[in-house]
């Protein structure tokens, strides 16, 4: 498995789990949640 689709995988199970306690099909949701988990990873790389 590359680290690209473990990558990809890893986030959609992240973002499918945290939209269960926020409001599906949101598209702001999932913005923060994008750019919140962009944030952290960005954070723990360097």
């Amino acid at each position: 498995m590359t680290f690209e689709s473990y990558f990809a995988d890893h986030l959609r199970v992240r973002w499918q789990r945290l939209r269960l306690y926020h409001f599906p099909g949101s598209v702001l949701t999932d913005y923060r949640i994008l750019k919140n988990y962009v944030k952290t990873y960005a954070g723990e790389t360097r």
